[in-house]
């Protein structure tokens, strides 16, 4: 009997260290999403001044004959980038961009977004479905991560956009890193 009842004992001591062991992942992902908003207000440039985002302004709704396929490793949609949206701001450096995300359905989910190489955060500025239109949105910048329906963002920095904290010279180096992927 005794030895049955350490077995037990055992079992219920194990099951509750892997329960609270496949817990600490989430526990981090939470701790680093409480971080994040906290040095959101924190940005700065590498010479000690404070980081301004320039203006703004939505382009025009893609087109199918100005979409890039991208290679993203995510199998739930595929991407594409509207080749005449990107642009590389001249004050503030941010690779703005039109993405489109198509499921395996066929469902079209259309973003205008702006991406930080020297922090890695971006921003949604629109959004949209089908053949649009676009509808603006207020959204502050957040950390790219690398999971999730999220996760292309993060292949786009670190494939496309981003040489390390860099920002490409000219918008023609992301077109044709986009067109040698394929």
């Amino acid at each position: 009997m005794y030895m049955s009842e350490v077995v037990r004992s055992g079992s219920r001591v194990l099951f509750f260290l892997l329960v609270v062991l496949s817990l600490i992942p989430f526990a981090r992902l939470h701790a680093a999403d409480i971080l994040d908003e906290d040095l959101d207000v924190f940005t700065y440039t590498g010479e000690g001044e404070a980081w301004k985002e320039q203006a703004v302004t939505i382009p025009v709704y893609p087109e199918k004959e100005n979409l890039l396929p991208v290679n993203i490793l995510s199998g739930q949609f595929k991407y594409f980038l509207d080749s005449t949206s990107i642009s590389i701001g001249s004050d503030d450096e941010v690779i703005r961009y039109s993405v489109v995300a198509v499921s395996k359905s066929g469902v079209r989910n259309v973003f205008y977004e702006g991406i930080r190489c020297d922090v890695k955060e971006y921003k949604t500025y629109a959004y949209g479905s089908g053949a649009g239109p676009f509808r603006k949105m207020s959204s502050g910048w957040k950390r790219v991560r690398g999971f999730g329906s999220q996760g292309y963002r993060s292949d786009l920095v670190g494939e496309y956009f981003c040489k390390g904290e860099a920002v490409p010279e000219k918008i023609e180096n992301i077109i044709q890193e986009l067109k040698d992927s394929f």
